[in-house]
């Protein structure tokens, strides 16, 4: 008898002790965000440019169909607008399947920075793993770096510097839609001057970029408006204001393209924002 009264009390506390933890893991509830907070206002004007950048990469990457045509082993650097003998730096190499050109130019505002590598691979070969080729002609997939910078020289007053790495995979470029994947890295670093205080807010964006696809026009691979893809990434912020000490966020979002139009979800914590937005026009 004592023994069946001792089980029954185990039991017992065995019951409130499950109870307990399922009180303490309860998620916390989810908030929506006001869009007019200003620090996602400031997070999303960056994740706008961020996704129109990414656009220009695409049709960067897709030229050097055109720029590399046949047998060519050197990007021709006038492709990359004009360049100054006194004063800009130009660099092209072939090596181990590699296109390269790298570019600095230095002007009265600001400086630039690029370096451009690229592959080309055969039919049905994937990009980084098959066979390269060492031209563009007949290639059905390319391998696309980018690695760029913008530095305004006069930062004594308000400006923005932005410097950024791209990795791209491109396929399907026999077919009428190219499907591109990869990563794109990008760093902003903008100052405000105002009467009474300086301010800076820089971002830090890691995303991963997953089935974009870009449709061929009558003249080729010449825009990069995606008719459909999907973008996941975080965003690390800091705002510094005078010189007290930054407060840093962390942003995660999730950015998906339906001919052209963003569907973009942000979040920071347990609150989330939601938003559209037509970013480009697709053919």
């Amino acid at each position: 008898m004592r023994s069946h009264k001792l089980l029954t009390v185990l039991g017992l506390i065995i019951v409130l002790a499950f109870a307990g933890c399922g009180d303490d893991s309860t998620a916390p509830t989810e908030q929506i965000g006001s869009d007019l907070d200003p620090e996602f206002m400031a997070v999303q004007g960056e994740i706008e440019y961020f996704a129109d950048s990414t656009f220009k990469f695409f049709v960067n990457g897709l030229s050097n169909l055109t720029l590399l045509a046949g047998e060519d082993e050197f990007i021709d650097p006038v492709h990359y607008g004009p360049v100054f003998p006194d004063s800009d730096y130009v660099s092209t190499s072939y090596m181990y399947g590699w296109h390269v050109v790298t570019i600095a130019r230095n002007r009265t505002i600001y400086a630039t920075q690029m370096c451009d590598s690229v592959q080309f691979y055969g039919d049905g070969e994937v990009p980084g793993i098959g066979q390269v080729t060492r031209g563009s002609e007949n290639a059905d997939s390319l391998y696309y770096k980018h690695i760029w910078s913008y530095n305004v020289h006069d930062t004594e007053n308000t400006h923005t510097n932005y410097s950024g790495d791209v990795d791209f995979r491109l396929n399907g470029l026999q077919t009428s839609m190219a499907t591109i994947n990869g990563r794109h890295c990008m760093t902003v670093q903008a100052q405000y001057v105002f009467a009474d205080s300086v301010v800076h807010r820089d971002f830090e964006f890691d995303t991963d970029l997953t089935d974009f696809e870009v449709q061929r026009t009558g003249s080729g691979w010449a825009q990069g408006c995606p008719v459909t893809g999907t973008a996941a990434g975080t965003v690390q912020m800091s705002y510094t204001r005078d010189d007290n000490a930054p407060v840093t966020s962390t942003w995660s979002f999730t950015l998906a393209f339906t001919d052209g139009s963003m569907a973009a979800t942000v979040r920071r914590g347990n609150t989330v924002w939601s938003y559209q937005a037509d970013m480009c026009a697709t053919p």
